[in-house]
């Protein structure tokens, strides 16, 4: 019963978790994507827009259909107040969240309409690209002074809003529907619609304005909120003059009491007063008499619209309380005549059904009239336009549309009469939540609360068997499921969502079954067989538009059947030719496909198949060299042959078998009989001894073949006659045989041979004897053959060895070697003398060996085992009671307890053949009972004593045969006495070491020792050990729990002795920390030890002895000299054999340990002192100086613990500096001190300083010397004593110190000098005083005539800051509405960090997409090198070894390295994070004794780079979606402001700069002029361009501003070039005219040239322009002369804005002014100024009109970037790493700690983006912009220093323009570090998070194969120097380095040579 108990539970258990993994795989199949987000309140999906929209709490989301987020926008918390119905109401509100109850896409507008609980429900119109905010329903009172809405979703966060945009009652004009489920009545302001539409027309002139509210509150609407309705589905059909809006809800039956009614409302379009509202009650209950209506709800509706009035609905309910769902679908039609009917009801017959009886129909107010209108449909016009009806009608409804309701008739019109749907499916134990439906597959897709989602096949008429798929999800599955993008290369997918994430689906997960029974069995309806695919795939998936009419590509289970052939395939091995398979299903292919066959493990070459028909191909098959050969012991042998189509999808695979008769003929004893037995119908010949194919049988000697069914006519032997199959050696044997159908045969013995074979299988040499055979005559037999006898000649056989017995074969042969079939061929020989030496022994053989004892005559010794024939004339003896008399030699043991139970092995000979024969045994006249099992045959008896009451002793006898025998020693009873046991506690790991002592333990057999009583239970000790008769020793066991006061028991074979004594098992000692005096994390100690650790921890007093052992690793020795010289000799010596790096080139020392005792304090501290280590007994793990690594192990009794690594040190030196002069009293002694070490090695309490016997306590210590106070001298005239110092275990003897009293002179001296210094500080002070008197009158003597030259220049001066003012007040253009028309240019992902990672090589190779061609060698070896980087710890000695190398590895070196590490390793971020977090931690360490301020400031090192390379990935998205737009901005407002001033094209000098390098200081005059421009693109009728450009302009400036106007909307990178356009000017009659840019004016009697401008070709204002390609040949004007020429200046790395443009030798050439090489004093330039004295100075009041323009950009960068409202998770997470590490090294000043996070971050990420934004965006930056940029750089940099640098007169221009707003921006940046210090730290499972969010949303796989050759030469150059790093690493982790170093070699084996193998 226990057994299928158990069988029951494991099917049970395999069951479960085979049902887990497949819901697993379920899920894994069917979710493509999933997007985390929590509050979800919305979605809604858009393939116009090609956008999914989430809307949830206080954001809405925009992501493409796979869920990769594109735009977000964020719409609270906002200040709000419950307590007014519109925002301006005057009371102050508060933050509150935003829950975004409705999201709806209007496709008509291309827009989404969003509707929150801020502002009493107000809904907002959204951009659906951009998600801007474009109008908000609380705006629209603002603006229009119009009084408050009611609110238009509700507001409580649990009610539930639904809506639908429809067409509104003009084209063009669509309106909003909502319905609101009811708000908690007791809530503030709870008016509300609960159905309401609304205007989404923004215009005066049609309808409302944008959201006005078309109805008021109404009966109906009363009476709907009164039942306090929930809303859940809204949907429409038809036209606006046809359709109608359906509403379905669940309502109280009666107002405030529980229990719903579901319903299903409908109104017309055109109905704008909901008169047409009719409802009706649904039900969709199951055959269940437990379920009522009230438990009832609609959770969840779809509408499968067909055409324009066609569909169905399905209507997903749950019953509560009784966890039973079921889902409904109901035809349009079918309810729209009930609804119609509903009407007719109440109209004509006054609510009664057809006139009848039944009413069905009740109004909310009133009655149903009898309306004689509706029978008359031309007397409705003509009579209501007389009625006062009419006013009450709306103007824009049609007064004929009687049944949408009118004023005139009832309305409001609700059914009674429930209306049944029709159940698809039903479930107990579930709770349905929505669903959807594939109307064309005809599949319901249903999810549950449960967290499933069920797939329903609508077409199966059977309802149970309906249900064909479930896909656990594993959380509830809740909101709308929404179809999703459609694509028409998949099957349909749709959206779903859980409380934590939206999930993107696809309806058929087909690929999750592998081959073509299971994509069959699944019964998914959208799954199919694609039979050329070889894969199970919907068919959209499988067929391509050209393959859909093709046959049988595609296989629809039900309709087809599985690929398959039809027919078996078995040939003779020997068949070499072609064979046809019939293949079902086998697709037709066309001229450019093709089948093939290949013949697997055989010959992977595929070879063409022949198509015979269309279901038949032909294969032709391997020659049979080529096929596998056969087993021993098979005749066949199977080989899959696999039909390709195109060579490489295999669409079936088949087995094909080749079997092999010839075999038989020498493999088997019995050839014939196994020939014909084969399944193959092989055939025999006797004659040829030969078994083949029927097949291959001459058809002319086919009678002389016996066949399969002729077994009977096989020669064999039938049976043996003679002798017995047993013989034994050495007797003469004759063996008869009979046997049947031997063929004729010659000669005396007819070839006839017996072999013998004897078994080898048990280590004998094998012996083989051949016997010559006689056969006698034949005799006719009962089957009509022959039989003879056939006698093998007598022979006596033999083997060597002491075994008794050995197996043997004989075959019959006949003519030399051909076998007769013998079936029972077996033979045994055996020697009866082997192992039986004595008479018991013999005769206990069995009896057919005929064995028996052959002795001598009155001999009582001696004599032989033997059988009767050889026993010659010796006494043959074969009965036991014969045998010699047995004899005692010995027992054991020699004494026992007197309890007895000691069992006692008595040995001697002949005792008994059986135990049976042993019939007494007497041990010291006690009885001793025999234990059968344990009897050995003659020379051992086992017997158990019995009990005795007191001690005595006594011979051991024993019976045998009747004759007894006695022993010639004594056996002794004793009685055991146990006194003491210690110790009396110890661990609960065991390994306490006990201590037993008493009398009488060295007795009896089995002992043991049992804690805890001693009755059997309990735990035994371990190596239990008899130290002699008083005193026994064992080791604790290990317990689970600790336990107090356990019983010890001595126990001797089953004797229970109690120890006196009770023995505690405490818990195990733990240990927690290990300190030295020294306090720090790191354990040092001198090489002479003695340094005390202090181990703290718990439970140490339980320890029996505590050792500590220290493990010194280190190099014995090496052979790298040899490596060395053979690399030098590599290239004298070419050899063909590559040389090879191995494991046995490098000899790794063995530890040496170090062994001490240490000393428990107490019960929590362990004290253990280092053992000295000498170097030449250590190992050599690096020279003298070097630190010696080591392992330290804490031994407690059998525990040990891992207490990390300790550094050993070299001893210090020490030598007294000056010790003779050393003051006596209150004096110092200064030591010198060499490798010291201190606060690593020592502390000033472990230095022990002593002059003579008195301590001189250590008071001040540094790392190269140390002072002790001198202690008071003795008393006595003696003045030198002895000095030494001891630290540890080591001293030192110095130099005596000698005493002496203090020098008075010398203090005399020190007065004297102070007095000196004292009177030259009095004489120099009286000297300034005197300078500074004379310079005051100097001063005021020239400060008029100062005064006077400014009052000069005052005119001047106030006129150019007038100027300087009115252009401050220039409006700029609304660079927003330009960047939203345009969009932000950022470059994609790869791009951008190309740009970053590699800034001189724009294209790297390695940043490609991988080539899928790879040499397989070589992904093997850079798969094994990407291994070896995955390795922490050869990573890190890599970066080591390569920092070090300060001479020939550069800084440039350096940044490649990192760039290409970070390519290698961008496949997995979580291991780059943590590696560049090492690194980081390690460059710290490194740099902490030097400067730690200068960290992170120079970026010189790989750490830095890889640093920068990390920012520059985790930044990404924060740059992208927020700091982006603000930097791209700033760019824009600059270059738009300086193309509103003069720009010098040859200097790049303009007027609107922020660089005083850059800035024109010049009065260029200018003027503005409009220019309107066509492109050969746009036709006449199109609207020109319309362009500003400035009369100064070049001709190539004037073509970037055309350019800029025209591709605005393209990104630069997509632009054509400058030089490939021409800009033409078309001057009306005078024609055209190509404007080139290269023409210039030469100056009479000058070198100078002035470029043309555009105002130099008379090009006048509103002048017509058009930009066409160029031309080889230009039309020119005649009247230009073309004196130079000069190259385009905008190109593809160019632009107009861009300066300096070449020049010739022999002419200088400028723009605006004339530049010379001499200093800006005598620089020339065009302009008269005979206005004033020129001074240049006066024009950097342009650098404050340039910064004031751009101010609020400049600020919107920074504060961007130093948001605290939005800091991005990657730099909060470093800057918790370098507070981590600053703790870690009690780095206390703040400002270090500022400057690292400065370094690490702003200066280091966000001032490369402001430097290089080409790097980010798809723009050009021309050399004006880039030198503003620069200067705004800057400003940022010192905003992030620690301490303000207040500018002076003498700073740069630069430095002065924004020192005002630094000290702001430093205090930003100050409070953006508190914020992130006192946020809490970012764990690390959410950034593993983040990361896994940026690798999924990046999905960029870069070319690491590249990026890993590329790394390679690094580590083949410096191969020896990274080994020899890993050879001198810390010990302890020399097993990890061991791996990395066998992981080195390979990788070099592999990448050098192209194999692995590690010997040379």
């Amino acid at each position: 019963m226990k057994v299928y108990l158990l069988l029951f539970l494991e099917v049970t258990i395999l069951c479960l978790s085979t049902s887990k993994d497949l819901k697993a795989k379920a899920r894994r199949y069917h979710v493509l994507n999933s997007y985390a987000l929590s509050n979800i309140t919305s979605i809604s999906a858009s393939e116009e827009a090609d956008s999914v929209y989430i809307a949830s709490v206080n954001r809405i989301d925009r992501l493409d259909k796979n869920l990769k987020r594109l735009d977000e926008a964020i719409t609270g918390p906002q200040n709000d107040s419950a307590d007014c119905t519109a925002p301006w109401c005057g009371v102050e509100g508060e933050r509150v969240d935003n829950i975004n109850k409705l999201l709806l896409v209007d496709h008509v507008k291309s827009r989404i309409i969003v509707c929150g609980s801020l502002y009493q429900g107000s809904c907002e119109t959204r951009d659906w690209k951009t998600l801007e905010k474009i109008y908000n329903s609380k705006d629209r009172f603002l603006e229009e002074n119009k009084p408050a809405l009611r609110k238009m979703v509700c507001v409580s966060p649990d009610c539930n809003a639904v809506g639908l945009i429809g067409q509104g009652f003009t084209v063009g004009s669509p309106v909003l529907y909502i319905a609101n489920s009811q708000d908690d009545v007791n809530a503030p302001h709870t008016t509300i619609s609960a159905l309401g539409i609304y205007s989404l027309n923004h215009s005066g002139k049609n309808e409302n304005s944008l959201f006005g509210q078309t109805i008021d509150g109404n009966s109906v609407m009363d009476d709907i909120n009164q039942n306090k309705p929930i809303f859940q589905y809204i949907f429409e059909t038809g036209d606006f003059d046809t359709g109608h809006i359906y509403f379905l809800f669940n309502s109280q039956q009666v107002p405030y009491v529980k229990g719903y009614v579901n319903k299903i409302a409908r109104i017309c379009k055109r109905d704008s007063s909901f008169f047409s509202y009719v409802e009706m009650p649904l039900a969709c209950d199951p055959d269940n008499p437990d379920v009522t209506i009230g438990e009832r709800i609609i959770t969840n509706a779809y509408f499968a619209r067909r055409g324009v009035h066609n569909g169905t609905l399905y209507v997903t309910y749950n019953f509560l309380k009784k966890e039973y769902s079921t889902a409904c679908d109901y035809d349009i039609k079918v309810l729209d005549r009930l609804f119609e009917e509903t009407l007719e009801s109440c109209w004509t017959y006054g609510g009664y059904l057809n006139g009848g009886s039944e009413k069905i129909v009740e109004l909310v107010e009133g009655e149903c009239q009898i309306s004689r209108y509706l029978t008359d449909d031309a007397n409705v016009t003509q009579e209501l336009l007389n009625e006062n009806y009419l006013s009450f009608f709306p103007s824009f409804v049609p007064t004929t549309s009687v049944w949408c309701g009118t004023a005139y008739a009832a309305s409001k019109i609700k059914r009674t009469k429930i209306i049944d749907g029709n159940i698809i499916y039903q479930q107990k134990n579930y709770n349905f939540s929505n669903i959807i439906v594939d109307d064309n597959q005809k599949v319901a897709f249903i999810g549950s609360l449960e967290g499933q989602l069920l797939k329903i096949n609508l077409k199966e008429n059977n309802k149970e068997n309906r249900k064909y798929a479930t896909v656990d999800i594993g959380e509830p599955l809740i909101g709308n499921l929404v179809w999703g993008i459609q694509d028409a290369s998949h099957p349909p997918r749709f959206y779903a969502q859980t409380a934590k994430e939206v999930l993107h689906m696809t309806t058929a997960a087909c690929k999750m079954y592998k081959d073509c029974q299971s994509c069959f069995a699944s019964s998914d309806v959208y799954c199919g067989w694609c039979t050329l695919k070889n894969k199970c795939l919907a068919r959209e998936e499988c067929l391509s538009d050209a393959e859909t009419e093709m046959a049988r590509r595609w296989l629809k289970p039900g309709k087809d059947t599985c690929i398959h052939s039809e027919n078996k395939l078995i040939f003779q091995r020997t068949h070499n030719g072609p064979i046809d398979i019939l293949i079902s299903n086998l697709p037709p292919l066309n001229a450019r496909e093709s089948y093939s066959c290949v013949y697997e493990g055989v010959s992977n070459i595929s070879k063409p198949a022949t198509t015979i028909t269309s279901t038949r191909l032909r294969c032709v098959t391997p020659s049979p060299a080529q096929l596998p050969m056969t087993s021993s012991d098979s005749d066949f042998v199977e080989v899959t042959l696999k039909i390709l189509y195109n060579n490489n999808v295999d669409i079936l695979t088949k087995s094909v078998t080749f079997y092999d008769c010839e075999q038989y003929a020498t493999r088997t004893d019995r050839p014939c009989y196994d020939c014909l037995k084969s399944k193959w119908n092989c055939s025999w010949s006797v004659a040829q001894h030969r078994c083949v194919s029927p097949s291959s049988i001459d058809s002319r000697t086919r009678d002389t073949w016996i066949k399969h069914d002729q077994i009977a006519d096989c020669p064999r032997v039938l049976d043996l006659l003679t002798p017995h199959p047993f013989m034994p050696v050495r007797y003469p044997t004759t063996i008869t045989l009979y046997v049947v159908n031997m063929p004729q045969m010659s000669g005396s013995h007819g070839g006839i041979t017996c072999h013998f074979e004897l078994d080898s299988s048990h280590h004998y040499n094998s012996i083989a004897t051949i016997v010559p055979g006689a056969v006698g005559d034949p005799t006719s037999t009962n089957s009509g053959g022959k039989a003879q006898i056939v006698e093998c000649s007598k022979t006596s056989f033999n083997y060597v060895g002491k075994k008794t017995q050995l197996q043997s074969k004989l075959t019959l042969t006949w003519d030399t070697d051909k076998t007769v079939d013998f079936k029972e061929n077996e033979f045994t020989f055996y020697k009866c003398y082997a192992t039986r030496d004595d008479c018991s022994k013999c005769l206990s053989a069995d009896a057919q060996y005929r064995c028996g004892w052959c002795q001598n005559p009155g001999e009582s010794n001696g004599g032989q085992c033997q059988i009767p024939e050889l026993c010659n004339n010796r006494t043959f003896i074969s009965e036991s009671r014969k045998c010699p008399v047995h004899e005692i030699t010995s027992f054991t043991p020699s004494s026992g307890p007197i309890e007895g139970g000691t069992e006692v092995e008595i040995f001697g000979k002949n005792m008994g053949a059986t135990s049976s024969e042993v019939s007494e045994i007497e041990v010291a006249d006690t009885k001793c009972t025999l234990i059968p099992e344990k009897f050995v045959t003659s020379t051992k008896i086992v017997c158990r004593t019995g009990k005795v009451v007191k001690e005595t002793q006594g011979l051991v006898s024993v019976q045998v045969r009747n004759i007894k025998q006695t022993s010639k020693n004594m056996y002794k009873y004793k009685k055991p006495d146990v006194t003491t046991v210690e110790p009396l506690l110890g661990p609960q790991a065991g390994g306490t070491k006990l201590t037993v002592r008493g009398s009488n333990f060295n007795i009896g057999g089995s002992k043991r020792i049992t804690i805890d009583h001693g009755f059997g239970a309990g735990v035994d000790c371990n190596d239990l050990s008899v130290v002699n008769d008083s005193m026994i020793t064992c080791l604790t066991a290990e317990v689970t729990n600790a336990k107090d006061d356990l019983q010890l028991s001595l126990v001797i074979d089953g004797n229970y002795y109690l120890i006196p004594k009770l023995f505690s098992y405490k818990p195990n000692p733990q240990v927690k920390e290990v300190k030295t005096l020294s306090n720090s994390g790191h354990l040092t100690s001198y090489v002479g030890g003695g340094r005390k650790l202090f181990i703290y921890g718990s439970s140490f007093k339980s320890v029996q002895k505590s050792t500590l052992t220290v493990t010194v690793f280190g190099l014995d020795r090496t052979t790298r000299r040899k490596r060395r010289l053979a690399r030098r000799n590599k290239n004298r010596k070419k050899s063909n054999k590559k040389r090879r790096r191995s494991v046995e080139d490098v000899f790794v020392g063995t530890p040496t340990n170090f062994t001490v005792n240490c000393k428990v304090e107490n019960d929590t501290m362990l004290i253990c002192e280092t053992p000295q280590v000498k170097r030449n007994v250590s190992a050599t793990n690096g020279t003298a100086g070097e630190p010696l690594k080591a392992l330290l192990t804490l031994k407690m009794d059998s525990e040990e613990i891992k207490l990390g690594n300790l550094t050993y040190l070299d001893n210090p030196d020490f030598s007294a500096a000056e010790p003779d002069r050393q003051q006596v009293e209150q004096g110092y002694l200064k030591i010198d001190a060499d490798n010291l070490a201190y606060s690593k090695a020592v502390t000033q309490d472990e230095i022990v300083v002593l002059i003579g016997e008195q301590r001189c306590f250590v008071e001040t210590i540094k790392e190269n010397q140390f002072l002790c106070v001198i202690p008071k001298k003795p008393e006595g005239d003696q003045l030198k004593y002895d000095l030494k110092i001891s630290i540890g275990t080591t001293t030192w003897k110095l130099e005596p110190v000698l005493y002496r009293p203090p020098n008075i002179d010398e203090n005399g001296t020190i007065t004297k000098v102070i007095v000196i210094v004292v009177v030259l500080v009095v004489v120099l002070l009286v000297v300034f005083g005197i300078i500074w008197r004379k310079r005051q009158k100097r001063y005021k003597a020239n400060k008029d005539d100062f005064k006077n030259a400014i009052e000069n220049l005052e005119q001047s001066v106030r006129a150019d800051f007038r100027k300087a003012f009115a252009e401050l007040s220039i409006e700029m253009s609304d660079l927003t509405a330009d960047v939203i028309d345009t969009g932000i240019p950022c470059l994609d992902y790869r791009t951008y960090v190309t740009n970053l990672f590699f800034p001189s090589v724009r294209d790297h190779i390695c940043m490609r997409r991988p080539s899928p061609e790879a040499d397989s060698d070589g992904s093997k070896a850079h798969k094994q090198f990407l291994d070896l980087l995955m390795n922490p710890t050869f990573l890190f000695v890599f970066v080591r070894t390569l920092e070090e190398q300060r001479q020939s590895f550069t800084n440039r070196d350096k940044a490649h390295v990192a760039s290409l590490l970070t390519v290698a390793l961008h496949h997995d971020l979580k291991y780059f994070t943590q590696t560049v977090k090492e690194l980081v931690k390690n460059l710290i360490e490194r740099n902490l004794e030097k400067n730690p301020k200068l960290i992170f400031r120079r970026n010189d090192s790989i750490a830095d780079r890889c640093l920068s390379n990390w920012l520059y990935i985790t930044l990404y998205p924060y740059l992208r979606k927020n700091v982006g737009k603000m930097i791209f901005m700033l760019l824009k407002a600059i270059k738009q402001q300086v193309s509103k001033g003069p720009l010098d094209a040859v200097s790049g000098k303009a007027r609107y700069t922020l660089s005083d390098d850059r800035l024109l200081k010049e009065d260029i005059q200018y003027h503005n002029l409009t220019l309107f421009v066509k492109t050969q693109e746009e036709g006449d009728d199109d609207e020109p361009s319309i362009v500003k450009v400035l009369t100064c302009d070049s001709v190539a400036q004037v073509k970037e501003k055309v350019m800029d106007v025209i591709y605005k909307r393209l990104p630069f990178s997509q632009r054509p070039r400058a030089d490939q356009l021409d800009l033409e000017w078309h001057h009306g009659r005078s024609g055209q005219l190509v404007l080139p840019i290269d023409n210039t004016i030469s100056e009479t009697n000058s070198r100078w040239s002035r470029l043309y401008t555009i105002s130099d070709y008379k090009v006048d204002n509103n002048a017509t322009l058009a930009l066409k390609q160029r031309e080889q040949e230009h039309q020119s004007s005649s009247d230009i002369q073309d004196t130079s020429a000069a190259p385009s200046v905008h190109s593809a790395d160019t632009s107009a804005l861009t300066p300096m443009l070449p020049e010739e030798n022999s002419t200088r050439l400028y723009h605006l002014v004339k530049s010379t090489d001499e200093t800006e004093q005598n620089r020339q330039s065009s302009i008269n100024r005979d206005r004033h004295k020129y001074i240049p100075d006066l024009y950097l009041l342009r650098l404050l009109n340039m910064k004031g323009i751009l101010q609020n950009y400049v600020h919107a960068v920074i504060n961007s970037i130093f948001d605290e409202t939005s800091i991005p998770l990657p730099v909060k997470y470093l800057f918790s790493f370098l507070d981590e590490i600053a703790a870690k090294h009690e780095i206390t000043d703040p400002n270090i700690l500022h400057l690292w996070k400065t370094n690490s971050l702003p200066c280091r990420f966000w001032v490369t983006i402001l430097k290089n934004p080409e790097f980010v965006f798809d723009i050009e930056k021309p050399d004006t912009i880039g030198s503003s940029m620069t200067v705004i750089t800057q400003t940022f940099i010192d905003a992030c220093a620690v301490v303000e640098q207040r500018p002076t007169k003498d700073s740069p221009i630069n430095k002065q323009l924004y020192a005002k707003e630094i000290p702001t921006y430093m205090r930003m940046v100050q409070d953006y570090y508190k914020k992130i210090k006192e946020d809490p730290a970012v764990h690390e499972m959410e950034m593993n998070s983040f990361l896994d969010n940026i690798q999924q949303e990046a999905a960029c796989d870069f070319d690491v194969n590249t990026a890993l050759q590329e790394l390679w030469p690094w580590v083949n150059k410096y191969y020896d120097e990274i080994m020899e790093k890993m050879d001198d690493d810390d010990p302890y982790t020399s097993y990890q380095m061991s791996d990395a170093k066998q992981l080195l070699m390979q990788t070099y084996n592999l990448m050098e040579h192209g194999s692995n193998t590690e010997s040379s």
